[in-house]
Formats: C-alpha cells, structure tokens, sequence
C-alpha cells in the first residue's frame, strides 16, 4: 500500500542539494541531510512553498510586469526575504564586511565573486548596490538546490521502475570503483558513458525548467507570415520538444541508450536543450570567477546516483503510481512530481560486491 507517511525523497534530496549549496556556495556547513533542517534549509523549504498569491506574483512578473508594484508582488516571500537577507549579511560581516577585499576568506565561493562584483565598476550604467548582490545569491540558491533535488526524485523514481536500467548501471559504477580500487573522483565518473545516459535521458523527460525564455536581439524573420521584433520575450516549450515523438520516438520511455555515442548523432540538433543553449550556457562569470552551474548540477547527480545505487538496490513502493502517471505540480516554478515520489532502498548485501 501507497501511505502518505513515506519519506517523500523530493525533501530527502533537496536536504542534501541545500547543504551542497550552503557549503560550495556560501561557505556555511549544512547539516539538513543529517537533521532533516537547518537555517539554510528553511529558506530554501519556503522558497519551494507555493500558494495563490506566489502564483499570482509569478504571472506578472513573467506576463504583466506593470501589475508588479501596483500589487506589491515579489518573486520569494518576504518573509523569507527578511530571513536570508540577515544570514548573507553575516556571512559578509564575518568576511570584514561589503568594502572587504573580495577572496581575503581564501574560499572562492559564491559570496567571495559576490564581494568582488560589488567592488568592481557598474555594468552597463547600472550600479552593483547590496540589494542586486543579494537577489543573485538568492537567485542562485533557488536554481541550485530544487532544480537539481528534482532530477534526483525523478531519476531514482525512474530506476525503481527500471530495474534492467539500474542493472546496467550498477554493473557499470562497480567495475569502475573495482579498477580503481577506491572511491571515484569527479573525472572518474564524468567518463563514464552509460551514468551519462542516464542523466541525460533524465533531462530529457524532466527538464528542470521545463521552458527557457529569451528576448529577441534583432528583428528575426520566421518566415513570410512571422517576424519577431527586436525585445520580444521568447518563450520556448522545452518538455513539448522534448516530449515528442518527431524527435524521440516512443517519448514516455525512460531509455538512456537514446544518448549512447552510436545513437546521440541521431538526436536533432536543438531538440535536446535541458540548460538552453548560446554562448553564456556553460557558466556565469564575475571577474576571475566563474559559477559554473551546469557543471556544478552534473556533478552533484553523478555523485548522488553512484552512491545511491552502490549501495542500495531501489525499488518501487507498492500502490505507487507508475512513472507516467506522477504528472506534474502545475503550481510550481520548476518542473517538479505532481504527488510525493518514494521508492523502497533495500542495502546491497555483501555478495554484490558493492
């Protein structure tokens, strides 16, 4: 029987996606994955809490901007606002300060290119105040940690219902961990083929944003019919693309041999756009620094789904609804499961070599 009791795994991981975020990000320790909270854990708990009035204030400000101050909508509670406003605060208090030397803490994280942002010269006339560094860390902590929790829902739900899937690629982590003869570094596991099938082929049935958004840069001409003008917001359907069967054929499937290096050549190009694309796709930079979160997401799913299926054989929970059947919460930001996702971690016994 499917009880409402069990550990929805988009809260288990999004404990740990928090504490990445906290440590790398912010240079704080998090300890949610252990205690299930902590100060950092309950501004991203609140950022992912939604409700009729945040889904009103995300429809003007994606659609009706000028409705904005009128109503006095903001993108994150204010509460919440408040909260994480203090703790950056801190953290720049406890590094001397906004006029600090940015990197002086020696950890190079987000708050150091932040500091570093702020002391440098105003982009394009605009001014670097505190609240504009503010909204980018936040900004940051929201696509980094749900985002990222998200796909590991899906992908250990996907799985537990994909037993020769999980197989394929527990057979591939164990003899790489064996040739090594210990754990497996960041480089290991980008080289390995079929974990990149399977996060990848993740993307492709659950992209994060689930749409990417764009203003036009030129007048482009569609065709006869159809000419965008120069700053014309730009929507583009990222699951539809993904979700068809033109270019994926049997598009419901969780199959990661789509992305198979005989097979990936197939794939249309531009079809496949988890993170978008263009010239700013692979990182952000401020100054010497460079966040680079597509890779910093990559790396937090390989890490997450090695350990997870070293060590324990996941499988679906009975009464649960079959993958196809999840949908989606039509009331949140980013793509996430439309019911509590779980599935059964049964520990790996000693003769499967873990």
């Amino acid at each position: 029987m499917y009880l409402s009791s069990v550990i929805d795994s988009k809260e288990l991981f999004a404990d740990y996606t928090t504490d990445i975020i906290s440590t790398a990000a912010f240079g704080l320790e998090g300890h949610a994955t252990r205690t299930g909270d902590s100060p950092m854990r309950a501004i991203t708990r609140s950022f992912s809490s939604y409700n009729l009035q945040r889904t009103a204030s995300f429809i003007s400000i994606f659609f009706a901007p000028y409705y904005v101050d009128a109503f006095w909508f903001t993108f994150f509670p204010k509460k919440t606002t408040r909260f994480f406003r203090e703790v950056f605060e801190r953290i720049v208090a406890q590094r001397g300060g906004w006029e600090a030397g940015a990197g002086a803490s020696g950890k190079g994280d987000l708050v150091d290119a932040l500091l570093r942002l702020r002391q440098g010269p105003d982009l394009d006339g605009i001014e670097i105040t505190e609240d504009i560094v503010l909204a980018q860390a936040a900004i940051l902590l929201q696509g980094g940690f749900e985002t990222t929790a998200v796909s590991l829902s899906f992908v250990s739900y996907e799985l537990a219902y994909n037993p020769h899937v999980q197989a394929k690629l527990y057979d591939e982590l164990k003899k790489a961990k064996s040739k090594k003869g210990e754990d497996l570094e960041p480089s290991d596991l980008a080289e390995l083929t079929y974990l990149s099938c399977v996060i990848k082929e993740n993307l492709r049935k659950y992209p994060a944003m689930g749409w990417l958004d764009r203003i036009a840069g030129y007048d482009y001409r569609v065709d006869d019919k159809l000419t965008i003008p120069r700053g014309t917001p730009v929507y583009v359907n990222a699951v539809g693309m993904h979700h068809s069967p033109k270019y994926f054929p049997d598009p419901l499937m969780f199959d990661p041999d789509r992305f198979l290096p005989e097979n990936e050549g197939d794939i249309k190009p531009y079809s496949y756009m988890p993170f978008g694309d263009g010239p700013r796709r692979l990182h952000r930079a401020c100054g010497r620094w460079k966040f680079n979160g597509m890779r910093l997401a990559q790396q937090n799913l390989r890490f997450a789904i090695t350990a997870l299926v070293l060590n324990f054989v996941l499988k679906p929970l009975e009464g649960a609804p079959a993958p196809d059947e999840v949908g989606v919460d039509n009331k949140a930001l980013f793509l996430s499961p439309g019911c509590r996702l779980a599935v059964r971690f049964t520990p790996r016994t000693n003769s499967e070599d873990k």
